[in-house]
């Protein structure tokens, strides 16, 4: 992707809260890097990072197939 990586924002919230996101939700930026096919990604992705912009606590308790982290 040449940097530009598939990312997605997760909102905030002031309690303990279920993220359930989709693949579709995740975006490359547009007008640099190299636009590489979503499925291609997936097909070959190893990790997940993690990018935080601000402070907090955060808890990550799972992570797993959309829809079965309730």
């Amino acid at each position: 992707t040449g940097y530009n990586n598939y990312k997605t924002t997760v909102p905030k919230s002031a309690r303990i809260s279920v993220i359930d996101l989709s693949w579709v939700k995740f975006e490359q930026d547009r007008g640099w890097g190299n636009n590489v096919n979503l499925a291609s990604v997936l097909s070959k992705a190893a990790a997940i990072q993690l990018e935080f912009t601000s402070s907090g606590d955060f808890f990550l308790a799972s992570i797993g197939r959309l829809g079965t982290c309730y």
